[in-house]
């Protein structure tokens, strides 16, 4: 990652955060009100502003202080991947069925 992408994340980590602080001042503040359709709606809407924000925050802040990932590590070819799947089915039904199935032709 680049220097500025970065210091782009930290930017949105804190703004995020402060977000979420703020959002559980705001329920806080709306579940010691008084019963109401207001206060359900500031319940509700805070509650979703802190979800969303603390789940965001979470994301950037592992992707951040998590373990450099390599990007340019190869994929599996799809064709390997169902050949390993059709083995693993075969495997599976030798176990419980105590015979391998028959070859079938390709055409």
């Amino acid at each position: 990652m680049s220097a500025a992408v970065v210091r782009r994340a930290r930017r949105w980590f804190w703004g995020l955060a402060v977000t979420a602080v703020c959002a559980a001042g705001a329920l806080y503040e709306a579940l010691r009100g008084a019963p109401g359709p207001g206060t359900a709606m500031l319940v509700l809407i805070s509650a979703l502003v802190l979800a969303a924000s603390a789940f965001q925050a979470a994301r950037i802040l592992n992707v951040l202080a998590g373990p450099p990932r390599n990007p340019l590590r190869p994929r599996p070819q799809a064709a390997a991947v169902a050949g390993q799947l059709r083995d693993s089915a075969n495997d599976n039904r030798v176990a419980r069925t105590g015979s391998r199935p028959t070859a079938t032709p390709t055409d």
